[in-house]
């Protein structure tokens, strides 16, 4: 949204969620195109960036979009209180500890029943 809003010139390239999909990003990943591992990626001038808030920090600064000063800070406020809802979402959406494999693209410790139980109590809670 912010390369359209920003009127910069871009290729759209979007992987589906389908077998097909998991098959190319794991592709990418064992031939090394996906920095950590993750999409999105961005590429300029050669050069392939990833981490999605990383890469709206640089659209933004590009394109205006990116305040300075106290307007900025407000902008990171949001983005890292998005970062913060992602580390506690993610549990309970992988079942997993931790996040995958950047290279094969696995789940990492698994969580069994009751800890996956556990996680959504916590995250319920008033």
């Amino acid at each position: 949204i912010s390369l359209t809003v920003g009127n910069l010139d871009f290729e759209d390239e979007r992987i589906p969620v389908t077998e097909e999909g998991y098959a190319e990003v794991h592709r990418r990943r064992v031939e090394g195109q996906l920095p950590f591992g993750q999409l999105p990626v961005m590429c300029v001038d050669g050069r392939t960036f990833s981490q999605a808030n990383a890469l709206l920090r640089y659209v933004g600064q590009q394109t205006g979009l990116y305040p300075g000063g106290m307007d900025q800070m407000q902008c990171d406020m949001v983005l890292e209180a998005f970062a913060d809802i992602d580390a506690r979402l993610l549990p309970q959406h992988y079942g997993t500890a931790m996040s995958r494999d950047p290279t094969s693209g696995k789940p990492q410790v698994m969580l069994n029943e009751a800890q996956k139980a556990e996680v959504a109590q916590r995250l319920n809670a008033d």
